[in-house]
């Protein structure tokens, strides 16, 4: 499931009709409260929502949280701080190998220490 998470996320942050406005919100966040609202909304809400009755047990919104903090940090370094070689590595290749990351957070189980 991780890997269609991620997946999905990139394809709406590529979408030519989305882009413009989720790259000034990225700019945006780290110095305006209205944009960094904007991401925790992402965060809290539309993870969530998207995520629905898979995510379950006791730790939910941490995992939310790390779920999220796993796509907006792609979002980052693939649009905004263009880490190389982040921006131009394929959407699968990306998503085989973050899809992973995403499935440890969505297990209800604590990882060990």
């Amino acid at each position: 499931m991780g890997t269609r998470i991620v997946l999905a996320h990139l394809w709406v942050r590529e979408d030519a009709s989305t882009h413009r406005a989720m790259m000034t919100t990225l700019r945006s966040a780290a110095t305006h409260r209205s944009a960094a609202a904007v991401l925790r909304n992402y965060a809290t809400g539309a993870v969530r929502q998207a995520l629905g009755e898979v995510i379950t047990g006791d730790d939910v919104d941490l995992r939310i949280a790390l779920v999220s903090t796993t796509l907006i940090g792609l979002s980052l370094t693939r649009y905004l701080v263009r880490l190389d070689p982040v921006p131009e590595t394929p959407a699968q290749e990306l998503a085989a190998r973050l899809g992973p990351v995403i499935d440890l957070h969505l297990d209800p189980a604590t990882p060990d220490a």
